[in-house]
């Protein structure tokens, strides 16, 4: 919980600084692929992206510390070298909605075998990335000074994915020791 809420202040604490020194640029310096995330558009995406990590970071670690902190490394680096490599037309990049989409993947995939609604929020997640990638349009905010960029929430996704489908419990690590087929 501790990493969650830092990182939280330390995004607050970055819009203090004009977004384009911290932004992905395209051709920009190597560092910015971790600073991207800190900075944002606008005061709104700003907003959503803060509460939403806030919320899937502190449900995500008490879950598994191991699987949020794996999952964040791997989010921080993944999300912006998609973005390059597979939004030629985005020259910058901000936000921690990559992040936000790595952690709600990783929460679905940790919670897959204990509710049916994780199917339905699977679904849900899934239609938004067809809407932004067809329309170009956000889901949660209005967006008229940035583009959506889906691939960065994709890249996110499949990273929270990936991470929670290899630390998730085999079944029988979940069984009471009485139960349990080993020694």
């Amino acid at each position: 919980m501790k990493t969650t809420i830092t990182l939280t202040l330390l995004t607050l604490a970055a819009a203090l600084i004009p977004g384009s020194t911290l932004e992905l640029q395209r051709g920009g310096a190597v560092w910015r692929i971790v600073t991207c995330h800190f900075t944002h558009f606008t005061y709104e995406q700003l907003a959503w992206d803060v509460l939403v990590f806030l919320i899937l970071g502190i449900a995500c670690a008490r879950r598994n510390r191991g699987a949020f902190q794996a999952t964040l490394l791997a989010s921080i680096i993944v999300v912006p070298i998609a973005v390059l490599a597979f939004a030629p037309n985005v020259t910058t990049y901000r936000g921690l909605s990559g992040i936000d989409s790595a952690l709600f993947a990783l929460l679905l995939t940790m919670e897959s075998r204990r509710s049916r609604l994780v199917a339905l929020c699977a679904v849900g997640f899934a239609m938004k990335l067809i809407f932004e990638m067809t329309t170009g349009a956000t889901v949660f905010m209005s967006a008229s000074e940035f583009a959506p960029v889906p691939v960065a929430h994709l890249a996110g996704a499949m990273a929270g994915m990936v991470i929670g489908y290899s630390k998730r419990e085999k079944p029988e690590a979940r069984m009471p020791r009485a139960f349990s087929l080993g020694a």
